[in-house]
């Protein structure tokens, strides 16, 4: 690895001659990462640990009824 303040960081190993820089990812982008996993905990709780919102099955179901009622002369 380079130690060199001006050269590019560059990883020990390469693949057919190309080489491999060692950048950082972009800040926006991990906490991008971090967003998605706190709304990926948050679902799984609220849809199936609480299971306070309704399933696809669930949700698919209450609209077939409801479509079903409407559709029926009173």
């Amino acid at each position: 690895m380079n130690n060199q303040p001006n050269e590019p960081k560059l990883l020990d190993h390469d693949a057919d001659g190309i080489k491999e820089l060692d950048n950082n990812l972009p800040r926006w982008w991990v906490w991008l990462f971090y967003l998605c996993i706190i709304y990926a905990v948050g679902y799984m709780v609220y849809y199936h640990v609480l299971n306070m919102g309704d399933l696809q099955g669930a949700g698919y179901a209450k609209e077939w009824c409801l479509a079903k009622r409407l559709r029926t002369p009173p």
